[in-house]
């Protein structure tokens, strides 16, 4: 079954779908999640059901109203209107580079940018194109990209807040996480951990992750059960605990350590289902909010000794 299939037979409610169907992983148990994700994204934010509590309709042609934008002033074509034509045309996919989706994807731009009075920055066409994808209807397309862009803009589009993010946010959990970890990316002299950091969060993480997988995350992400800046420090750590061995090699340098983490994909062995990936993530989350130290080491040496039977010394403590 897909998604909204089971969604439909086994939540009464839109708090249930998010808290057990997302959150507690069942919705990626038991439906195939390459179907019904649009419906999905729609049910997560649509404004009848955005109150806890709120009852689905249970009839077998469950219908979600159509998502519609805001009104908007009237257009004026940015000046960056060549760069997003030309960066639309190299999307990679043959769905995306129809004309007609083009131009569907090129008003759609040009309306976010005008409603929110954002600058364009590479990395907007793949998350527009990637939910447009999921949808294919202009007004849910527009208002899924725009409750995401609200998360991502404002402090991993933005070099100064992203620079605070990573120092006093994604640093800091990962060194009471794994100090072995943090002191190799964060090692005197190693000032490249925002390469690999921007392009992880700008585009949350097209370019790192299969497409099944980010999805998912995706789906965490509109949930907005956590802030977005430290659920994406989670789940940072998590990947970065993921390919453990390869970062904590004593042979790695700073260029080897930019090139893992650009080519995670092809880095890692095997990766931790995306949904336990989210809970993780979550509850790191969860402990660093407590300042539960002892908790959130204890999480991370459990998962590196259960998953690589590796034992996590802490050099600070031992």
């Amino acid at each position: 079954m897909d998604l909204k299939q089971v969604a439909v037979d086994r939540y009464g409610s839109r708090d249930e779908l998010v808290q057990r169907g997302v959150w507690r992983g069942e919705l990626y148990r038991y439906a195939d999640t390459d179907k019904g994700r649009g419906w999905l994204w729609k049910a997560l934010i649509a404004e009848e059901q955005a109150n806890n509590g709120n009852q689905f309709d249970k009839r077998h042609q469950m219908h979600v109203r159509r998502l519609t934008p805001p009104a908007v002033p009237k257009l004026t074509a940015p000046l960056e209107k060549p760069v997003i034509e030309l960066d639309l045309r190299r999307l990679n996919d043959a769905e995306l580079l129809q004309p007609e989706v083009q131009k569907t994807l090129l008003e759609l731009m040009i309306r976010v940018l005008t409603i929110h009075n954002w600058t364009y920055k590479q990395g907007f066409h793949e998350l527009l194109g990637t939910i447009w994808l999921q949808l294919r209807e202009p007004n849910s397309t527009m208002t899924v990209f725009e409750k995401m862009m609200e998360q991502v803009v404002p402090i991993f589009y933005n070099e100064t807040r992203l620079a605070q993010w990573e120092k006093h946010i994604f640093a800091p959990l990962l060194k009471v996480c794994s100090p072995i970890l943090h002191d190799q990316l964060y090692r005197e002299g190693n000032h490249t951990n925002l390469l690999w950091l921007l392009r992880w969060t700008r585009v949350l993480f097209l370019r790192e992750l299969p497409m099944d997988y980010v999805l998912v995350i995706w789906d965490h992400i509109l949930t907005g059960t956590y802030p977005i800046e430290t659920l994406l420090s989670g789940i940072i750590v998590v990947l970065l605990l993921n390919v453990y061995g390869e970062l904590s090699h004593p042979e790695c340098d700073d260029d080897d350590l930019v090139e893992i983490l650009l080519n995670y994909n092809e880095s890692v062995s095997s990766l931790v289902d995306s949904a336990e990936l989210c809970r993780m993530g979550s509850r790191l989350v969860e402990l660093w909010f407590l300042q539960d130290v002892n908790s959130l080491r204890m999480i991370c040496n459990t998962f590196l000794k259960l998953r690589f039977n590796v034992n996590q010394v802490d050099n600070n403590n031992s």
